[in-house]
């Protein structure tokens, strides 16, 4: 894979870490990103863009715990959280679909023969 340069046109974003938070707010958000932005020895005009989800604790968070320190920050709505919240209550509405789908990937996706036949034409 060939190396980028951080800052230089066509430089990748990287996903660098993953963190699960037992409570969740603008607050802890905040925390987790300035203690990786620390742990990992970024500097603070480098971290230059955040993709989250549209809750008002994401966005609190950045309007006022990152920008202040990050002033080359900018960010982005994931909007694939609206359908998967959106279709999240439609389950309980159709709970003979949801079933059926639940079953299915059972079967497709626990019997080798089946995730072989599946991973060959994906």
């Amino acid at each position: 894979m060939e190396s980028v340069e951080k800052g230089k046109p066509g430089s990748l974003p990287l996903l660098i870490d993953k963190k699960l938070l037992t409570s969740v707010n603008s607050t802890t958000v905040g925390q987790a990103i300035v203690q990786t932005v620390v742990d990992y020895g970024i500097r603070y005009e480098d971290l230059w863009f955040v993709m989250c989800d549209n809750a008002c604790y994401m966005t609190k968070c950045i309007r006022k715990v990152l920008k202040p320190l990050f002033h080359m920050l900018s960010n982005e709505t994931c909007w694939t959280h609206i359908p998967s919240l959106v279709s999240s209550r439609w389950v309980d509405v159709f709970a003979n679909v949801n079933s059926f789908v639940a079953d299915m990937k059972n079967i497709l996706f626990t019997h080798q023969l089946a995730r072989v036949d599946i991973n060959l034409f994906c």
